[in-house]
């Protein structure tokens, strides 16, 4: 009896190991299975070059902020609740831009410009894994630029001129390891006119490629 007695102690006892251990076992999920609330910070750093090809300019006006080449460096933190994500981001973008045409009056016209800007973004996300996640987002900022014009009728022009810009983005992560991602992102970039009734701050897309590191 006293036998039997232990014996049935002793399964009791090991059946409720077992259940605390699978307990224990399905809490340890991954951030984007979880109920808790995460945040890491990340820096990164992305290659664009423009998506629409270079702009033509004419009789009136040129594209000003069109970039062929474009670094941007980038410091955020990012957060996540179950599989959503909310990231804040300072970015930093250093573009060069050139064309060159005839216009509608036969002229030669040619342009370079240097471009800095920043930006504050905000971009919403999904986790489908812990290696993949795509968001979209948007940004406002400051663009600096320096713009070097030349018409074979009227002569060259330069000046300088500071621009309110702002850009919506779409981009997907892939994350081979933990604490690393690479990015494909799109951008869509706009900005208000020169003061300079001649030129114009249209709008500009590009591929951004890059990565980030979390930490």
């Amino acid at each position: 009896m006293k036998k039997t007695i232990l014996l049935t102690t002793l399964a009791l006892s090991s059946l409720g190991m077992a259940q605390d251990a699978y307990e224990n076992l399905d809490n340890t999920q991954e951030p984007w299975q979880s109920g808790a609330r995460t945040g890491r910070f990340f820096i990164g750093a992305g290659y664009g070059f423009a998506s629409d090809g270079a702009a033509s300019a004419n009789d009136t006006s040129i594209d000003a902020i069109n970039v062929d080449d474009l670094i941007s460096i980038e410091f955020g933190y990012k957060q996540s609740f179950n599989a959503l994500t909310v990231s804040y981001s300072a970015e930093l973008i250093f573009g060069e831009g050139s064309d060159s045409g005839i216009d509608s009056f036969g002229d030669n016209v040619s342009y370079e410009s240097q471009n800095v800007g920043f930006l504050a973004n905000i971009k919403f996300g999904y986790d489908f894994s812990q290696y993949f996640s795509a968001y979209i987002g948007g940004g406002i900022g400051s663009l600096r630029n320096e713009f070097d014009y030349f018409d074979s009728s009227l002569g060259s022009a330069y000046f300088e001129e500071s621009l309110f810009i702002y850009q919506a983005t779409a981009g997907v992560e892939f994350k081979p390891v933990e604490q690393l991602a690479i990015y494909v992102e799109y951008n869509y970039l706009s900005g208000e006119d020169f003061d300079n009734e001649d030129f114009t701050a249209i709008e500009d897309s590009f591929v951004d490629v890059g990565a980030r590191f979390y930490f």
